[in-house]
């Protein structure tokens, strides 16, 4: 059966619930990669917050603060999830080699981060 879906295939790049709320890696980037989905579901009893960073300096220690920031303080209500979509093909955002994909919640344990997307082709 085709799909209408316009999109090229893509795949789970990584999930990660965070036990710290400090900012950590979520994907590493071994290919450039295209980005074209973050779900952010909240597991916790309370609404949270959530930080996303996209840091393409090619460094062992990324940096996950305000000049790398895709989102900044995003709430996610109690039972919710926040999806983060391109808009059409091609309209995510790439990832270098080497970059990095990193995520923040206000506590602990509360919020799942998924991300989606295509990775390049080796030939």
């Amino acid at each position: 059966m085709a799909s209408d879906w316009p999109f090229a295939a893509g795949q789970m790049l990584a999930q990660l619930r965070p036990t710290v709320n400090t900012a950590t890696t979520l994907f590493h980037a071994s290919l450039k990669t295209e980005v074209t989905r973050i779900n952010v579901c909240n597991v916790d009893s309370s609404a949270r917050t959530f930080r996303i960073f996209h840091d393409d300096s090619n460094t062992s220690a990324p940096s996950y603060a305000a000049p790398t920031a895709l989102y900044w303080d995003m709430t996610v209500p109690v039972g919710g999830v926040v999806s983060i979509a391109a808009d059409g093909p091609t309209t995510g955002f790439t990832i270098k080699k080497g970059g990095n994909l990193g995520v923040r919640s206000d506590t602990s344990s509360a919020l799942v981060f998924t991300a989606y997307g295509v990775a390049q082709s080796v030939v």
